[in-house]
């Protein structure tokens, strides 16, 4: 009773009334009545809902928790997923390190280098140029990480092939039993005989013979595709490895549809190309039309469209307007890709998403078939004829000259014809 009364007097103080000992010898005004009729319903109230509000609280606090996880987890995937493998300055102070390099300390003379962290701490505090040294990492990251690819990837689909076709007879047999595992063993072992691959391609012949065009390959698209300018290099998960490992992939998995395998050139499409693959690239130029006016319109935004687009020009009459027009072109899919990777040069997202496919691409076409020419046969035939290979003896022409002179003495390559549908010496 004591603490009612305490509570009603404070309530009275609050609303200027006196207490309730000596109610009777006061009156009361209506708005003084308001006041204290308004206090006693959110009185009332707050004793009714107080378990409401209770549970409200626990299940608002219980949403910020889940909520604060999952931004939490987003956070370190992000991390994980755009975090260099191995930071570019550190490996420039490694190699500064290795190379026991000297700094200028101002005074007239040079000191060693300490360990790395020092050569870093000093090289922000005196905020020294790298000379360059971040981009050569960078490109040096590119030629590693491609190389290495191309040569696990060679060697995985060539043991994957052949191991599957080894054993597939057996599994299916032992696995027949059961229909879902029986049809899954047979659908991959049908993709792995559909599967192309050079059978005499080897890694030996790679380095002996395409190792050098694909470091000039690698080096145009690192110089053209702006990789120096990414803040990250090639060895972070998201876009490079999620995207090169599907631009790797994609082009082996749909080797099962028999309508895409053929060659891009004017005679198998006009000769040799069935109607729905028609239908096929006229999606692809839709979506490639799509992407090409949203990089048209990501360099308007930053001012440098004039010189993308001649700068696309001048690359394509490098790279395509020489061959183009022969009947001999072939355009292999690592060498469009290629050059479609090294204009997708944007900064965005979506821009850099699509030059690692196109990067993973060209790593595919290199590991299952080699860095084949753009000429195909002509250019083989040229290379041996002007190189007078005692294989080409057969290839000699009847009224060759007797003078010795082996100039022009073989017989002349005959191209394929697509008005005709001629292969002629082009093996189709």
């Amino acid at each position: 009773m004591q603490g009612v009364a305490m509570n009603q007097q404070h309530d009275a103080e609050e609303c200027h009334l006196p207490s309730s000992a000596s109610l009777d010898s006061f009156s009361i005004s209506p708005d003084q009545e308001e006041c204290c009729t308004t206090r006693n319903d959110k009185i009332f109230v707050s004793g009714r809902s107080s378990d409401v509000e209770k549970n409200t609280e626990e299940s608002t606090g219980g949403y910020h928790h889940r909520r604060y996880a999952m931004n939490h987890f987003l956070s370190i995937l992000r991390r994980i997923l755009t975090t260099n493998a191995v930071s570019e300055r550190y490996m420039l102070a490694l190699y500064r390190r290795l190379c026991r390099c000297q700094w200028n300390t101002g005074s007239g003379h040079h000191e060693p280098l300490g360990d790395v962290d020092t050569i870093q701490t000093f090289e922000r505090q005196h905020g020294i140029d790298e000379d360059g040294g971040v981009i050569m990492i960078k490109l040096v990251k590119l030629w590693f990480c491609s190389i290495v690819f191309i040569l696990a990837f060679h060697e995985v689909v060539r043991k994957t092939v052949s191991v599957v076709l080894e054993y597939s007879n057996l599994l299916c047999t032992i696995l027949s039993i059961v229909k879902l595992l029986s049809t899954l063993l047979y659908s991959i072992t049908r993709w792995c005989q559909a599967t192309e691959i050079d059978p005499n391609y080897s890694i030996a012949d790679f380095f002996l013979y395409d190792f050098p065009s694909v470091l000039q390959d690698l080096l145009f698209f690192f110089i053209v595709g702006r990789l120096y300018s990414h803040p990250s290099g090639v060895d972070v998960l998201y876009p490079w490895g999620v995207f090169v490992s599907l631009g790797a992939i994609y082009p082996s998995l749909i080797q099962d549809f028999q309508f895409l395998r053929h060659s891009l050139s004017m005679y198998d499409m006009m000769c040799n190309w069935p109607a729905v693959l028609f239908a096929y690239v006229a999606m692809l130029l839709i979506l490639a039309v799509g992407l090409g006016v949203a990089h048209v319109l990501s360099h308007y935004r930053r001012g440098i469209l004039g010189s993308r687009i001649m700068e696309v020009l001048v690359l394509f009459c490098i790279f395509f307007v020489p061959f183009i027009t022969d009947n001999n072109f072939h355009l292999h899919h690592w060498y469009g890709m290629w050059f479609v990777g090294m204009i997708a040069n944007s900064p965005e997202w979506w821009s850099r998403c699509l030059q690692a496919y196109c990067l993973g691409s060209y790593i595919n076409g290199i590991a299952v078939y080699g860095r084949d020419p753009i000429l195909g046969c002509k250019f083989a035939f040229y290379r041996s004829t002007n190189a007078e290979c005692s294989f080409m003896d057969s290839y000699v022409s009847d009224n060759a000259g007797e003078s010795g002179n082996h100039t022009g003495h073989y017989k002349d390559f005959v191209a394929p014809d697509w008005r005709t549908c001629d292969a002629g010496d082009l093996v189709p």
